[in-house]
């Protein structure tokens, strides 16, 4: 959340950075630390596509592994 004060956006992207097959995303909204409780549509929609893209390229790689 970009104006979240608790785990500032730079702390969040570190952990990203450090996380594997993770990806940093930011919510924006004025609402600070809870945004994520309020701006529940944005964020689902953000895990919808974290979770469609981690599912696609996992099927990519097993489908370049089973071609060697």
């Amino acid at each position: 959340v970009s104006t979240d004060t608790l785990y500032p956006p730079q702390e969040q992207f570190a952990l990203a950075e450090a996380l594997p097959n993770a990806r940093y995303e930011i919510l924006d909204c004025p609402h600070g630390h809870d945004g994520f409780l309020i701006e529940t549509e944005r964020l689902g929609q953000l895990i919808s596509d974290f979770r469609r893209k981690t599912r696609s390229d996992r099927a990519l790689r097993v489908v370049s592994s089973g071609s060697e």
